[in-house]
C-alpha cells in the first residue's frame, strides 16, 4: 500500500510540475513571431519581432524573457507582438482581402482588355491578309505587282522608300474591285453557233417554217407602213442586236449567248428569203460595222466600271498596265462564207483600245495627275484640287518651304485624330495608327469623301419629298 501511495504521489508531483512549467520559448519556433503563446505560423509579419537572443532563452542581460506570467518585467517583444504581430496579421488579411484582391481583379481586367485589343488587332490584320490573297489570286501572271509595295500592318516597314511605297487596306479593296471588273470583261463565253450552223442553215432555208415565216410577214407589213427598206431594217436590227449582246455581257454575270438564238434565226431567215443580195453588201460593210461595235463596247465598259473611287496615285501606272494588258472581250459579226449565215464571235479588244479604256477609267475616279508628294504621304483630289497629306505617324515639317513628312512618335489618336480625316475613326493597332472612314464616307481614312451612293440616295429622297 505504501508503495502504491508513493507511486501515486510521485505521479501527482510530475503532473503538477508539467502544468506549472512554461512551454519552451517560441522565439524562433514560430518563425520569428516572438510570442510565447501557441500561435499560428506568422504570415506577413515583421522580422524585427525576432529576439536578439536567437535560440537562447535568455536576453543579453541574462534575464529570462521567455515567460509572460505578469510576475516579471514586461517584455518589449511581447508588446510588439500584441500591437505589431496582431496588427500585422490583421493588415496581412486586409491586404489579402483588399490589396491583393483588387490587384488580382485589376490584373484580370487589364488582361481581359488586352486580350480584347489583341483579338481585334489580329482580326484586322487577318482581314487585310485575306484582301492581299484575293488580290494576288486575281493578279494571276501579274502576281509580283504587290512586291513593289509595303502593306500597312502586314509588312514590317514603318516608312516609305523611293523603291517601296506604302499602301493600306482601302487601296487593296480598290485594286480588288478593278481586278474583278477586269476578270468580268475578260471571261470566255460558250458559243455553240459555229457547231449548229448546218442546223441553222437548214431551218432558215425552209420558207414555210411556221414561226419564222409569220414573224417575217409581220415585219414586212410594218416596213411598208414606215416606208423603210428591208435592207436598212436588217442592218439596223444587226447593229441593235450586237449592241444589246455586248452590253449584257458587260453588265450581267449570268449572260448566255444562247438566249439570242431566235434573233439570229430571224435575221438569217429574212436575208435568205427576202434579200439574198444583201449578204454581199454586208460582207463589204463588215469591217466598219465591227469597228463601231468595238468602239461602242469600249464606251459600255467605261460606263459600267466603278466610278468615284479615291485611287492611290502611287498605283496609277500599275492600274493602267493591268487594264491595258487585260483580255477584255466583245462580240463582233461574222459571216460564214459557205452558208452565208450570220453569227456572233467573241474576240479580244486591241491593246490600243484597252489603253484608252484605262485612261477613261482613271478620269471617272479621283486620282492625282500632276501633284508630286513627298515620301510617307498620299495625294488626294479634294474639291477638284490635288492635296498632299502625311501618312499617320508622320508630321508635316517644312524644310526650305518644302513639305516633308517626318516620323513623329508623339502622334496619337487623342492629338488631331492621329492624322486621320475628321470623318474617320482613329485606332491604335500594333503601335500603328489606323484610319477608317465612318459610315456614308469612302476613302483610306486619311481622306474621306462623301459616298456617291449615299449622295444619290439623298438626292432621290429629296425628289420624293
Amino acid at each position: 500500500a505504501q508503495v502504491i501511495i508513493f507511486f501515486l504521489f510521485g505521479l501527482l508531483s510530475c503532473t503538477c510540475g508539467a502544468e506549472g512549467n512554461v512551454n519552451p520559448p517560441n522565439n524562433n519556433g514560430n518563425k520569428g513571431n516572438g510570442n510565447d503563446n501557441n500561435v499560428p505560423t506568422f504570415i506577413g509579419g515583421n522580422n524585427n519581432n525576432v529576439n536578439d537572443n536567437g535560440d537562447d532563452i535568455f536576453n543579453k542581460n541574462g534575464k529570462d524573457v521567455s515567460r509572460n506570467d505578469g510576475n516579471h518585467a514586461e517584455n518589449p517583444n511581447d508588446k510588439k507582438n500584441e500591437n505589431g504581430s496582431g496588427s500585422n496579421e490583421k493588415n496581412s488579411v486586409e491586404n489579402a482581402d483588399n490589396g491583393s484582391g483588387k490587384s488580382d481583379a485589376n490584373t484580370n481586367q487589364n488582361g481581359e482588355d488586352a486580350n480584347k485589343v489583341d483579338e481585334a488587332s489580329l482580326k484586322k490584320i487577318l482581314k487585310i491578309v485575306d484582301e492581299m490573297e484575293n488580290v494576288q489570286g486575281l493578279l494571276e501572271g501579274d502576281y509580283s505587282i504587290l512586291d513593289k509595295y509595303s502593306v500597312k500592318l502586314v509588312d514590317d516597314d514603318d516608312g516609305e522608300t523611293n523603291k517601296k511605297k506604302m499602301i493600306g487596306e482601302y487601296d487593296l479593296k480598290m485594286l480588288k474591285n478593278i481586278l474583278l471588273f477586269r476578270e468580268k470583261i475578260s471571261r470566255n463565253c460558250e458559243n455553240k453557233y459555229i457547231t449548229i450552223l448546218p442546223e441553222l442553215f437548214k431551218k432558215c432555208s425552209n420558207v414555210d417554217d411556221p414561226k419564222l415565216s409569220k414573224a417575217s410577214e409581220k415585219i414586212k407589213k410594218g416596213l411598208t407602213k414606215n416606208n423603210m427598206s428591208i435592207e436598212d431594217f436588217v442592218i439596223s436590227m444587226l447593229e441593235d442586236l450586237f449592241d444589246k449582246i455586248n452590253e449584257k455581257f458587260i453588265k450581267d454575270d449570268s449572260f448566255d449567248l444562247n438566249d439570242y438564238l431566235i434573233d439570229f434565226e430571224l435575221i438569217n431567215y429574212i436575208i435568205m428569203q427576202d434579200t439574198s443580195d444583201l449578204i454581199n453588201d454586208l460582207l463589204n460593210m463588215l469591217k466598219s460595222m465591227n469597228f463601231k461595235l468595238e468602239s461602242a463596247s469600249l464606251d459600255k465598259m467605261v460606263k459600267n466600271a466603278q466610278s468615284g473611287m479615291n485611287l492611290n496615285s502611287k498605283m496609277k501606272e500599275d492600274i493602267i498596265q493591268l487594264l491595258k494588258k487585260s483580255s477584255a472581250k466583245f462580240f463582233k459579226i461574222e459571216i460564214d462564207r459557205k452558208t452565208k449565215m450570220i453569227y456572233p464571235v467573241q474576240v479580244t479588244h486591241k491593246g490600243a483600245t484597252m489603253k484608252q479604256f484605262a485612261l477613261n477609267f482613271l478620269e471617272k475616279n479621283n486620282v492625282c495627275e500632276h501633284k508630286k508628294c513627298p515620301l510617307n504621304s498620299n495625294c488626294y483630289v479634294i474639291d477638284g484640287e490635288e492635296v498632299c497629306r502625311c501618312l499617320p505617324g508622320f508630321s508635316d515639317v517644312k524644310i526650305d518651304n518644302v513639305m516633308n513628312c517626318v516620323r513623329d512618335d508623339t502622334v496619337d489618336c487623342n492629338n488631331n485624330n492621329g492624322g486621320c480625316d475628321v470623318n474617320a475613326t482613329c485606332t491604335l493597332i500594333d503601335k500603328k495608327i489606323v484610319c477608317e472612314c465612318k459610315d456614308n464616307f469612302q476613302g483610306d481614312g486619311i481622306y474621306c469623301s462623301y459616298s456617291i451612293f449615299n449622295s444619290i440616295n439623298n438626292f432621290i429622297f429629296l425628289i420624293l419629298l
